[in-house]
């Protein structure tokens, strides 16, 4: 289980990383409504560089940036079927707020995804608002990174890196492979 200070230490710690970005999936109530509309939706929460890591294309708005993080705010990505389901008529999304598990939070950004219809069943939160509101505590399910330009052999060396680093921490033999998948 990893934690927020594992996600720091990765990101001070290793070098190359371009991007990173840890992530929940939130589990339990996934309904999202707005009025009388409602869905189930895949709630995931993230850090600013997550949007690095799908293939997202932001129509309006914004993605999650680093005062969200910061300032623990409520603030949502929707995708366009998300939008198209509970927003009817055209109305505007943007600076509406919707309730995510009963909790209202603003629309900030809206996107679109290339992965197909079921990475569309989306929306996307801070982690740390998601932490607080969905009592994770400090803890992050998976840490990714974005590397930048380098070679094989630097990308090898960068996930021994990090294997290294969280297996001290962890107290787990750095060479047993099923400890950390990367």
């Amino acid at each position: 289980q990893f934690t927020n200070e594992d996600y720091e230490l990765v990101k001070k710690d290793i070098p190359n990383i371009d991007k990173i970005s840890g992530r929940i999936n939130v589990w339990r109530n996934n309904t999202v409504s707005y009025k009388k509309e409602y869905g189930n939706y895949d709630i995931i929460a993230c850090h600013p560089g997550y949007g690095y890591y799908e293939t997202l294309d932001i129509l309006e708005g914004r993605f999650i940036n680093d005062d969200d993080i910061k300032d623990f705010r409520k603030v949502v990505i929707i995708s366009t079927i998300v939008r198209d389901a509970l927003f009817k008529g055209g109305e505007e999304p943007m600076g509406k707020f919707i309730h995510v598990s009963g909790i209202p939070f603003k629309v900030t950004g809206v996107f679109s995804d290339v992965g197909g219809d079921r990475d569309m069943q989306r929306i996307y939160v801070p982690l740390s608002t998601a932490q607080r509101i969905f009592n994770y505590g400090n803890k992050i399910s998976t840490i990714g990174v974005v590397t930048k330009d380098i070679d094989v052999e630097e990308s090898r060396a960068m996930t021994e890196d990090v294997r290294q680093t969280l297996a001290q921490v962890h107290k787990f033999d750095p060479n047993d492979q099923r400890a950390v998948f990367v």
